[in-house]
């Protein structure tokens, strides 16, 4: 059996180390990007979160000013048509009360729904940023893994070739 080569036998070692150190670098950038994205998403996930709290309130407010702004033309109009003379139990300005109401009605279900619409928005992104916050720590974990499992192998092919050249 020949002796190994001391030369070839250390220049194998330094290039299989060498190789070990960049692909294990590579992977902890990869591993640390990944844990990066992750925690950006769920940075945004509270944005979102406190968008959608902020929508509701918001909508809130406008739904009380409308119904202020709704109640006093409703009572504007019962003040007007009574200076007026006219009976407001029936007949057409019954009817215009009605339609004021109505009217009143539909602008602040109009409200109602645009803000749950936003705040139903907000919370799609909330969910959609959470998810994703999780599959990049999850990718984050997984590229830690394959390094672990890269420097298992790379260590493995190094014996082999060291055992090679006995």
């Amino acid at each position: 059996m020949c002796s190994p080569d001391p030369v070839g036998l250390g220049l194998g070692a330094i290039g299989a180390g060498m190789q070990l150190f960049n692909q294990n670098a590579q992977q902890q950038a990869q591993s640390q990007l990944e844990s990066y994205q992750a925690q950006i998403a769920q940075d945004n996930q509270v944005v979102a979160q406190t968008n959608e709290q902020n929508a509701i309130n918001q909508g809130q407010r406008n739904l009380y000013q409308q119904q202020i702004k709704n109640a006093s033309a409703l009572g504007a109009a019962k003040a007007q048509m009574a200076a007026n003379g006219l009976d407001l139990s029936s007949g057409s300005p019954l009817n215009v009360l009605d339609s004021d109401a109505m009217l009143s009605n539909l602008d602040a279900q109009n409200i109602q729904n645009n803000t749950l619409n936003q705040a139903y928005g907000y919370a799609t992104q909330a969910m959609n940023q959470g998810a994703q916050s999780q599959m990049d720590q999850y990718k984050s974990n997984l590229s830690d893994l394959s390094a672990n499992t890269g420097l298992a192998n790379a260590g493995l092919n190094l014996a082999n070739q060291v055992d090679g050249m006995w």
